[in-house]
């Protein structure tokens, strides 16, 4: 009911907000002076050492506002952070956690930026190009000139992309800055440690950056309350729940750089990195409890992966208005992984793989007068090699490869702006005696017309393909409990997806607002399916496999503010939305409506910055599986003192045992309460301390940064 409410009067607030702002936009004392450009400056002018932003404005189709932080133009969110927020950030995780963008959620404490399951992952991009953790954790925050947020990203994003977040910075061109940002929860062992360094000389820049996280978690509780429809039509019940659970995690990432540029010319960037990933200690004791008589089992499993990855990027400009783009990269992993069940009937396996990958990209993008051309070609190849041992004996090899050409349009015509791209995909799957060639043609379409002065509204198609997972791909049984089998299934292919959506937006010098109604069909898609079988010894057995069922289709109604109630003082943001969840299978049809919002206010105070944020949690359907998250909230205040950043984050305040998220199975033959509870999660206290110095820094353009690596092992898990 309190989730309900909350998103509610969220949503009241912003359709509310949006009818009044026109009439309050003719009171406004503030007086907005608009300087019409003599050529179309909306168009990506900022990439690649030919940076032609207009210093302290915002620029929108040929006009440029002055006061305003935050633009809508063409489907992009283009806001500018102020002094304070930059000043009093000690990363970009903390920008961008004071910007509050729509639907995206940012946690400091774990350097995560995220979205809602089932509606695209977030790709984090610093020059329009992909970003590293530590690249986010190293950014000089005082060359940041603005953050660029696109919902719905466009053609070359890549595929399950549902946002794009794409923070633009000026390059350094001397001098040098070293700096940390040490990361330590009080609460429990927890750290993130990140120690830099760059060094500029004329044309090169060399840097040097290492990562360390730690966490040894104690307090995590699963609690799970099951039935089984056995062949006789009895009912089998059993509750599972966690006595004791030890989670320790060790990751290690090293990453060397060394980029050497022409102004207006060229570009050249070398990056070498690796990861070291070791789980030593996953182990738990959980009790059974059937018919009041309970049976304990111990759960243990490790983890360990070692990625080296090589990255190549090199960019030429042809003339004043020309580019061209090409990268590469490649990555090895090296991972293994152990599983074992003490229960009643014994239960184990282990596996050890290989994987290589490469992924290759070429654009070309041509800027002129009236509209900006832009065309690509992108090619992945995946080669893997899983070998199973024990219980569940197997050998797996995968071999992938996919292929995707595009080309876009993008321009204005008058207050028309528009966006047309279309593109073809080739996806290749070949394991054992199964093989697949799937095709899709994949259009794009934005149209966006401004009205009033102040509102916008825009209309966006796009269609794109949702491979199936490597995991899911895996021709191997792995026994989770007694009754319980995971079973890949080789068969699966891409879904084809559909996804259009109407934004209406109302911009104001210190005032944002838009409301969002977004429908999407996901075809053939890879869906939950549960069969029950008999083995050779009569015992009954419930596999949890996928298959491609009939479809899932998802629409919501979003709407958003953010309101800088006193600029450089105090600001204030908050969503909210009505979703409507739609599942097809072949054998189950389930609907699902819920309510998510969430809010966060900023105050700046000198030297000292003071947020709070919360979150009614993301409630969803998917397949026959219906999960809730719970409400979090936090507070954070941060001093500033010369070079140094001290912050101190309090998560979930006053909850002990925190329901971190509880699930329920809706299928015919299983039906299950889950709960998950992390203990640590809640009254979490973490202290962050950030260190930069610098000597001698000058700026001129952009810079680039990558992150393509590929961490996909395709090893199944137990669970």
């Amino acid at each position: 009911m309190k989730k309900t409410l909350l998103s509610v009067v969220l949503l009241m607030f912003s359709c509310f907000s949006m009818a009044q702002s026109y009439k309050e936009a003719k009171k406004d004392s503030v007086k907005t002076k608009c300087v019409v450009a003599d050529k179309d400056i909306s168009c990506h002018k900022y990439g690649h050492d030919n940076d032609t932003i207009v210093s302290d404005s915002l620029i929108l189709n040929e006009v440029v506002v002055k006061s305003s932080r935050v633009v809508n133009t063409n489907g992009t969110l283009r806001i500018f952070p102020t002094d304070k927020q930059k000043e009093n950030s000690s990363t970009a995780y903390g920008l961008l956690s004071k910007l509050a963008l729509p639907l995206i959620s940012v946690d400091e404490v774990a350097h995560t930026i995220s979205a809602p399951n089932n509606m695209g992952a977030v790709q984090v991009r610093i020059n329009d190009i992909e970003a590293t953790a530590n690249d986010l954790s190293s950014i000089d925050l005082s060359a940041v000139k603005y953050v660029e947020y696109i919902r719905n990203p466009g053609a070359r994003y890549g595929q399950n992309v549902g946002f794009v977040i794409n923070i633009i910075v000026k390059k350094a061109v001397s001098g040098y800055v070293i700096g940390a940002d040490l990361t330590h929860t009080m609460t429990y062992l927890n750290c993130s440690d990140n120690l830099f360094a760059k060094f500029n000389f004329g044309k090169s820049e060399i840097s040097l950056s290492y990562w360390l996280d730690f966490s040894d978690k104690r307090k995590l509780r699963y609690e799970e309350t099951a039935q089984y429809l056995m062949p006789d039509n009895s009912f089998y019940y059993i509750t599972r729940r966690d006595k004791e659970r030890r989670l320790k995690n060790i990751c290690h990432n090293l990453q060397l750089k060394y980029s050497f540029s022409e102004t207006g010319r060229y570009v050249f960037q070398a990056t070498l990195g690796t990861d070291l990933s070791n789980c030593p200690d996953d182990y738990t004791l959980r009790e059974n409890i059937v018919n009041q008589e309970c049976d304990t089992v111990g759960i243990n499993s490790s983890d360990k992966s070692f990625s080296p990855v090589l990255d190549l990027y090199y960019n030429q400009n042809i003339g004043r208005n020309q580019s061209v783009t090409i990268n590469a990269t490649g990555t090895y992993s090296d991972a293994s992984y152990s599983w074992s069940y003490d229960g009643k009937s014994p239960y184990s396996y282990a596996s050890d793989g290989d994987s290589w990958s490469l992924f290759a990209e070429g654009i070309y993008e041509n800027r002129m007068r009236l509209l900006t051309f832009s065309s690509g070609i992108q090619y992945f190849q995946k080669y893997i090699s899983n070998k199973y041992l024990g219980d569940a004996e197997a050998i797996n090899t995968i071999r992938n490869s996919q292929v995707y050409a595009y080309a876009q349009v993008k321009g204005n015509l008058a207050a028309l702006e528009y966006t047309f791209g279309a593109g073809v995909s080739r996806l290749y799957y070949h394991q054992a005696n199964d093989a697949y060639e799937y095709w899709l043609w994949r259009p794009e379409l934005s149209l966006a017309y401004q009205f009033l002065e102040k509102f916008k509204l825009r209309y966006y198609l796009r269609m794109y393909q949702n491979p199936p997972r490597l995991e899911y791909l895996g021709d191997v049984d792995v026994r989770n409990n007694e009754l319980e089998v995971s079973r890949g299934n080789s068969a699966l292919f891409p879904a084809r997806v559909l996804e259009q959506s109407f934004t209406l937006s109302c911009q104001l010098p210190s005032f944002y607002a838009e409301i969002e109604t977004s429908y999407r069909n996901n075809y053939h898609c890879v869906m939950s399916q549960i069969n029950r079988e008999i083995d050779e010894s009569g015992n009954t057995n419930f596999i949890f496999t996928r298959e491609n069922q009939r479809r899932i289709s998802m629409f919501y109604v979003n709407g958003y503010t953010r309101f800088d109630i006193v600029p450089d003082k105090l600001t204030f943001a908050a969503t909210g939305g009505f979703f409507r969840f739609f599942n097809y299978g072949n054998t189950y049809k389930h609907h699902y409506s819920s309510f998510n919002g969430a809010f966060r206010a900023t105050a700046y105070l000198g030297d000292f910055t003071f947020s709070a944020d919360a979150s009614n949690g993301w409630s969803f359907l998917e397949g026959e599986n219906r999960t809730t998250n719970i409400c979090t909230y936090s507070l954070v205040a941060s001093y500033k003192y010369k070079d140094f950043i001290f912050s101190l984050i309090w998560q979930n305040g006053f909850q002990n045992d925190m329901l971190s998220n509880k699930a329920y199975l809706l299928n015919r033959y299983v039906g299950k309460t889950q709960k998950l509870i992390n203990g640590d999660m809640g009254n979490m206290l973490t202290f962050n301390l950030s260190w930069r110095f610098s000597k001698g820094r000058k700026y001129e353009s952009p810079k680039y940064t990558v992150d393509k690596k590929d961490n996909d092992t395709g090893i199944i898990k137990g669970n």
